[in-house]
């Protein structure tokens, strides 16, 4: 049974930090904008390392305060939405394999971390 998530971002940094950065097993797949569970293994992991439970609803949660933590020592670094720019070959040059250029304004791009 499939079971899914938006915590991507939490998927990946949480099952390298549990592996010690060696190769992450294949046991989610991503489709949709969300996480699909292949197996129950990744929060029986967690769960485990840590000693508490870990349900699925935590890897959003997980993901999240990651995400607030970074933008927050970006901020006190004196980084700001500037920073977040990508460089400017990416607006200009069609890169492979679709041989596209980002479509995203700086305006979108300042919404991306509104969560």
């Amino acid at each position: 049974m499939l079971k899914t998530t938006t915590g991507l971002a939490a998927i990946a940094i949480s099952l390298i930090l549990l592996t010690g950065f060696q190769e992450v097993p294949d046991i989610y797949t991503a489709r949709d904008g969300k996480a699909y569970f292949l197996s129950d293994a990744p929060l029986e992991m967690i769960s485990a390392k840590s000693g508490k439970p870990f349900a699925e609803t935590d890897w959003t949660d997980l993901g999240l305060r990651v995400l607030r933590a970074e933008r927050e020592f970006n901020r006190k670094a004196g980084f700001t939405n500037e920073d977040d720019r990508l460089p400017a070959m990416f607006y200009k040059e069609p890169l492979p394999p679709h041989n596209a250029v980002v479509l995203v304004s700086d305006e979108e791009m300042d919404t991306t971390f509104d969560f």
